[in-house]
């Protein structure tokens, strides 16, 4: 062979050589497709079951919804009708019984001025008179209705309130029983003193 078939043929081994370079480099490319084109494929899977998940829990969430209105709305109802009954025993103002939509609960004494003090905020006094009150609202479902009250911290003017409110509102088949150190100025017809 003479040198220019030795160069050809050198030169179409080299093509040869970079030709099966180029096929190995585009096979590994063909790969990383094939595998890219497989996650396209997962992840379109994922986003339509994302997208089913979504409109799942969004049905779910307005089920919720629904169920937690009507259950605020049923214990709203409860709740007005504790406050009112207990407001019939309360010496002045009116109970105010809250739950919101967001379950949080207030608890709390209205006074005739406007003014609202939270049961935490109570006095001593004004918190048996509140206690006795809720009592009282509570044992409207009881079986056996006895109401015992420790009313030492509740002055003489409340205290003869509560005893008239008491009179006036406690039904017939409700013993009371009213624990003082002082006895007020004025007892109601109805009421019993026993003194120790």
């Amino acid at each position: 062979m003479d040198n220019t078939e030795n160069m050809d043929l050198e030169l179409i081994q080299a093509r040869l050589t970079g030709l099966q370079s180029k096929n190995q480099s585009l096979r590994l490319s063909e790969g990383q497709l094939n595998r890219l084109a497989g996650l396209e494929t997962e992840e379109m899977q994922c986003r339509k079951e994302m997208s089913e998940a979504d409109v799942t829990i969004q049905a779910h969430k307005e089920i919720l919804s629904e169920l937690q209105h009507k259950k605020s709305k049923s214990v709203g109802k409860s709740a007005k009708g504790l406050a009112e009954t207990m407001s019939k025993i309360l010496p002045t103002g009116e109970a105010l019984f809250q739950i919101t939509p967001d379950e949080t609960v207030f608890i709390g004494w209205k006074w005739a001025d406007g003014q609202v003090t939270p049961y935490a905020g109570l006095s001593g006094g004004q918190r048996i008179a509140f206690d006795m009150a809720l009592a009282y609202a509570l044992l409207s479902r009881a079986k056996t209705k006895v109401l015992i009250i420790e009313a030492a911290e509740v002055d003489d003017s409340h205290l003869s309130l509560m005893l008239n409110q008491m009179t006036e509102h406690a039904p017939e088949d409700v013993q009371i029983l009213i624990n003082t150190c002082h006895e007020p100025a004025n007892i109601p017809d109805g009421w019993a003193v026993t003194r120790l």
